[in-house]
């Protein structure tokens, strides 16, 4: 557990770096690539390939309406993210767990809503994949926003099974 203090800076110091790298890289797609460009590592295959996503993950709501987009993509995800802050920044006692995945969650949003505010779409670049299975084309802080959704899991079955551990009988 961290306290106030400290969340606060991890959280200052991170976001700079994260959403400065995820600009930056966004940038360079949108300046550098012209062409889907390929590299395969055996059965590895990572492309870089521009797209302007209106919607939200893989390419959720891209047929919507512009009021809806806003409503839902910008007004809807703010709420979100300060529920996120709040859920940092506001309890006294916070988990490692919860801090990383509201944290990452927060940082991931805001790299996309600084996009969606900027251009009316976020940049997404990199797609990847194993022999046949592939992801969708994302960007760098999507990584973080899917690390969050996996911290959020991996807690939600740590406290489910602790639960169940002290609901046991003991003999």
């Amino acid at each position: 557990m961290y306290p106030r203090k400290k969340r606060f800076t991890i959280f200052l110091n991170l976001s700079l770096l994260i959403l400065s790298f995820d600009q930056l890289t966004k940038w360079l797609a949108r300046e550098y690539l012209t062409q889907t460009h390929e590299f395969f590592l055996s059965p590895l295959f990572i492309r870089f390939e521009l797209a302007e996503n209106p919607g939200a993950f893989l390419s959720l709501g891209a047929n919507w309406s512009d009021t809806a987009r806003f409503w839902i993509l910008t007004v809807f995800v703010f709420f979100i993210l300060l529920y996120a802050a709040w859920s940092i920044f506001a309890p006294k006692n916070i988990s490692s767990r919860e801090f990383w995945g509201y944290q990452l969650l927060l940082i991931g949003g805001l790299g996309n809503v600084i996009d969606r505010a900027y251009k009316g779409s976020v940049t997404d670049f990199v797609q990847v994949g194993i022999g046949p299975l592939q992801t969708g084309i994302f960007n760098i802080v999507d990584m973080f926003i899917m690390a969050a959704f996996c911290i959020t899991l991996w807690d939600l079955f740590l406290s489910r099974s602790r639960q169940k551990t002290k609901s046991l009988p003991k003999e």
